[in-house]
Parts: C-alpha cells; sequence; structure tokens
C-alpha cells in the first residue's frame, strides 16, 4: 500500500502560486483562483491589513480578496474611511444594507448581483452578502485611505466590526427576511438548505 495522497491546502496552493511570482508584477489566471477557492472552504485573501501568510502582501489601505459560496458570512461594517466593493464573477449574490444608525427593520434594502455586477458599500453602513446556490465566486476590494485596520472588534479599533460588537446593537433591528438566510450561512457549507436559500430570489 502507498502512501496516501493528502489534498493541497489553501496555503499550499497559494504559496506556490506566489513562489512562481514573487516580483513587482503577480499574475493570477481564472484556473488558479478556482484551484485555490476549491481547496477550502474560505476566502483567498491576497492584499491584507496585517499580511501572515506567505503569499498575503501588505494592502497599503486597500485589501483585496476572492470569495465563493463556501465562505460563512455575517452582518457587519467598516469603520471611516473604509469603502467595500463586492465584484460578482459568477452566480447570484444578494447584500442586504442599511445606515448603522437607522434601526427599524424596514430601513434594510436588498440588491441583487448577477455576473458582472457590482456594488459598493460606504463606512458605517451594515451590510450582509450571501450567494443563492452552490455555485459563484466573485472578489471584494475595500479601501481604506491611509491604511486599513485589521481584526474584528470595535468600530475604530479594528477594520470590521459585527452586530455584538456594535453599539447600537440591542436597538437594532434585522429585516425578518434575513433570519433564515443568516442562520443557515453559519452552518458549514454542506449543511445548508440551498432550496431555501435560492427561494423568492429576482431575476
Amino acid at each position: 500500500m502507498g502512501p496516501v495522497k493528502r489534498k493541497p491546502t489553501m496555503d499550499g496552493l497559494a504559496s506556490m502560486w506566489a513562489k512562481k511570482n514573487n516580483g513587482g508584477v503577480r499574475k493570477l489566471e481564472k484556473d488558479t483562483i478556482s484551484n485555490i477557492l476549491n481547496s477550502e472552504n474560505r476566502a483567498f485573501n491576497l492584499r491584507v491589513a496585517d499580511p501572515y501568510l506567505a503569499y498575503q502582501r501588505q494592502g497599503l489601505g486597500f485589501t483585496w480578496s476572492f470569495f465563493t459560496p463556501k465562505d460563512k458570512q455575517d452582518i457587519h461594517l467598516h469603520g471611516q474611511p473604509a469603502v467595500e466593493i463586492y465584484g460578482v464573477f459568477e452566480g447570484q449574490f444578494i447584500l442586504w444594507h442599511k445606515p448603522m444608525y437607522e434601526r427599524g427593520a424596514l430601513v434594510w434594502k436588498k440588491e441583487v448581483l448577477n455576473r458582472d455586477d457590482w456594488i459598493e458599500v460606504e463606512a458605517l453602513h451594515c451590510h450582509f452578502g450571501y450567494w443563492t446556490a452552490k455555485e459563484g465566486y466573485g472578489t471584494v476590494l475595500k479601501a481604506a485611505g491611509a491604511g486599513e485596520l485589521a481584526g474584528v472588534v470595535r468600530i475604530g479599533i479594528s477594520g470590521k466590526t459585527v452586530c455584538k460588537e456594535c453599539p447600537v446593537e440591542k436597538q437594532c433591528q434585522k429585516h425578518p427576511e434575513m433570519l433564515p438566510i443568516l442562520k443557515e450561512y453559519q452552518k458549514i457549507f454542506e449543511e445548508r438548505d440551498w432550496d431555501m436559500i435560492g427561494q423568492g430570489v429576482k431575476e
């Protein structure tokens, strides 16, 4: 019996790509992106505020990632002066959003993004994005002026703030249509009810 072949990890595949592209210009082809994203259930982060993996580079005021339906999603916001931009390459992506200090359930707005659609989200806007089916991928860019804060905690201390760290969380209401989707997206990819997630979506 021969040695057991292990499936390449995202970090391994991304590091091999980075080694071949270690100069001032790095080419990233679609097949490479697909292989890296298919290797694990998380985003592929190329430019970040706090590079800690061999293939990552400092964003110098912006971050850059690729993501798929495999990722978990949550409601969050970014502090000033960050702007987050989502682009859809394949599949359908929904973005719910509202200004941070508007707290009623009906202030939430729903945007439907299909292939080649883009959307930008200003700072201090709560948002929750999700894919409507198992297939799809897109990119996320985040620009933050002089520099992007790292981590997930309170506004002004970290780059991302989720509901439990938000100062107005106890006074805020979520739209009822969001609640079952939020619950499903906290499950691992294989256990989500994709039929329920995709119901009632506009074309």
